[in-house]
């Protein structure tokens, strides 16, 4: 009987070693995508804000800012992603966009849609 129970114990370690790995690996590819996005969408919002104070704006200066900030992050940004209106009141961005990430064995598509407004006074 001891001898049955003494290699017990070495599959268990074998395939928690392997889901801790996978995990790690997971999160290695997954987490800097995410941070950069999220960096790309609180610059978006800054932005809008910006805009929001100004008297004139250039609609085409703001698409330029956050796509070059967008190729900076390298993440996947067209123009047609962005749809910036600006009326008498507020300034309104939707912001959508994909981002997949290559996992070797399958790819995590991630789509994002986001909505930035500022209200002009």
């Amino acid at each position: 009987m001891v001898r049955n129970e003494r290699g017990e114990g070495r599959l268990g370690v074998v395939v928690w070693l392997l889901i801790m790995a996978a995990g790690i690996f997971v999160a290695v590819r997954t987490i800097p995508t995410r941070m950069a996005v999220l960096e790309l969408h609180d610059y978006a919002d800054a932005q809008v804000q910006h805009a929001g104070t100004m008297a004139r704006i250039k609609t085409d200066e703001i698409y330029n800012t956050i796509l070059k900030k967008a190729k900076e992050l390298e993440i996947p940004l067209d123009k047609e992603d962005l749809d910036l209106e600006i009326r008498q009141n507020d300034i309104h961005m939707t912001l959508k966009h994909r981002v997949v990430i290559n996992l070797e064995v399958y790819e995590w598509v991630w789509d994002f849609d986001e909505e930035f407004t500022h209200l002009r006074m």
